[in-house]
């Protein structure tokens, strides 16, 4: 196993400040590859996508980002999830 850190953007970081989210800002997890820790951070998108609504500035369409760091500090990924209507509870 080995301890991967992620932060998750409501922006691409790479073309943007990219506000980070306070929640999940360096948040550690154990993987045992490159390829799980992604994973796993890509379904930690999608499980937060289901908590956001338009309210907060979000429409359908939009993508969240995050940012993958192995132990040594080199990106690993960048998954990103699109929010759906469903996501966003919009019928």
């Amino acid at each position: 196993m080995t301890t991967y850190t992620y932060t998750i953007f409501d922006h691409d970081p790479q073309s943007t400040d990219g506000n980070n989210w306070p929640t999940h800002t360096q948040i550690t997890i154990d993987a045992d590859s490159d390829a799980e820790a992604v994973e796993d951070v890509a379904d930690v998108l999608s499980v937060e996508a289901a908590g956001l609504n338009p309210s907060d500035g979000y429409d359908p369409g939009d993508t969240i980002h995050a940012i993958v760091w192995d132990e040594d500090g080199s990106i690993v990924g960048q998954p990103t999830y699109i929010l759906t209507h469903d996501d966003l509870g919009i019928e």
